[in-house]
C-alpha cells in the first residue's frame, strides 16, 4: 500500500505518546483521582478515542482512517492554545499562590513534555496530510445526450448538520479546556462576563479552526467522522483563495443555519461543495464533470 511504511511509523509514534500521556496521567494521580473535578476527566477522553483510533487505524491496514483524522485534527487545533498557555506562563503573568514555588522555569520534564508534544503533533500533521491526499469526491455515473459522464452531488442537511455539530463540539472543547487550565493556574485570567472579550476568543477561535483545518488540510472533525470532503465546481481540492473566504463566510450572522436551504452561503460565496468522498483508488479515473449539473 502507498505510504504503508509511513504509515506504520506515525501510527507507533502516536500509540507511544498516548499510551504515555494516558499512563502518566493516571500513575502519577492515582491516589486522588476522587479528588478530580468532571473537566479533569472529560479532558482525557480525546486521548482515549485517539489511541482507539490509531489502534482502528493500523489493524484494518490503514483503510478505516475516521477516527483516527478526527484525532489528528483535534490535536493539530490544540497546539496554538498550548503555545498560548506557555507565552503566558514564561512571560511572568502572575500565578496562583499554590504555584509560586514551581514556576515560572524551564525544568526537564517541561522540556520533555514539550518534545513529546511536537512529535505526536507533527506525525499527526504529516498523517493528516497523506491521508487527505488520498481523500477526492465521490462520483456518480449519468447519461446526457447518449454521453457518460460523472458528476458529483452536494452533501445532504443531515450530513452538514453533523459536521457543523461535530465542529462546534471539538472547537468548544478546546477552547474551554484551555480556559479552564488557565484559571487554574494564572491569576486574573479571563473575564468571562465580558462580551466583547467573548466575542474576540470566539471570531478567533473560528478563523483559525477552519483555516488551519480547511486551508492545509482540506478537512475539519466533523468531515472526518462523517467522511466528507470539499471541492470546487471541477470536482477538485478548492484553492486557498476560496478557503480564506469561506472561512470569513463563516462569520456572516446566521450562516451556520444556511445549509438547510439549497446551499450553505460560505459555500456558494466562495464556490465550494461538500461532498461525500472516496479514496482515492476507489475514485473513477476518467472524470467529465459538468459543474452546472453538481448544483443541488
Amino acid at each position: 500500500m502507498k505510504y504503508g511504511k509511513m504509515y506504520t511509523v506515525i501510527s507507533i509514534i502516536i500509540a507511544l505518546v498516548l499510551v504515555y500521556h494516558i499512563g502518566f496521567f493516571f500513575y502519577y494521580n492515582y491516589e486522588h483521582l476522587l479528588d478530580f473535578d468532571a473537566i479533569t476527566y472529560i479532558s482525557q477522553i480525546p486521548s482515549l478515542l485517539g489511541l482507539a483510533g490509531v489502534m482502528l487505524f493500523y489493524f484494518s491496514r490503514f483503510k478505516r482512517n475516521n477516527f483516527l483524522r478526527w484525532f489528528m485534527c483535534y490535536q493539530i487545533f490544540s497546539l496554538p492554545f498550548r503555545i498560548w498557555f506557555d507565552v503566558e506562563y514564561f512571560s511572568g503573568r502572575p500565578l496562583k499562590y499554590y504555584f509560586n514555588d514551581i514556576g515560572p522555569r524551564l525544568t526537564v520534564s517541561e522540556i520533555v513534555s514539550t518534545i513529546i508534544l511536537l512529535l505526536l503533533t507533527t506525525s499527526c500533521a504529516v498523517g493528516l496530510w497523506l491521508l487527505s491526499k488520498q481523500k477526492a469526491a465521490k462520483l456518480t455515473a449519468a447519461e446526457y445526450d447518449g454521453k457518460l459522464a460523472w458528476e458529483f452531488s452536494p452533501a445532504g442537511k443531515g450530513l452538514r448538520f453533523a459536521n457543523r455539530l461535530i465542529d462546534i463540539i471539538v472547537m468548544l472543547f478546546i477552547v474551554i479546556n484551555h480556559l479552564y487550565t488557565m484559571a487554574i493556574y494564572f491569576d486574573n485570567s479571563f473575564n468571562l462576563k465580558s462580551y466583547w472579550e467573548l466575542y474576540l476568543i470566539e471570531f478567533v477561535s473560528i478563523i483559525l479552526y477552519y483555516l488551519l483545518l480547511e486551508g492545509i488540510f482540506n478537512t475539519t472533525p466533523g468531515k472526518c467522522v462523517t467522511n466528507t470532503t470539499i471541492v470546487n465546481e471541477e470536482g477538485q481540492r478548492p484553492r486557498f483563495g476560496q478557503i480564506l473566504g469561506r472561512t470569513f463566510a463563516r462569520l456572516i450572522p446566521f450562516d451556520a443555519l444556511s445549509f438547510l436551504g439549497a446551499r450553505g452561503w460560505h459555500d456558494g460565496l466562495s464556490g465550494t461543495y461538500v461532498v461525500s468522498a472516496v479514496n482515492n483508488e476507489e475514485a473513477t479515473e476518467e472524470i467529465t464533470l459538468d459543474a452546472e449539473q453538481n448544483i443541488g
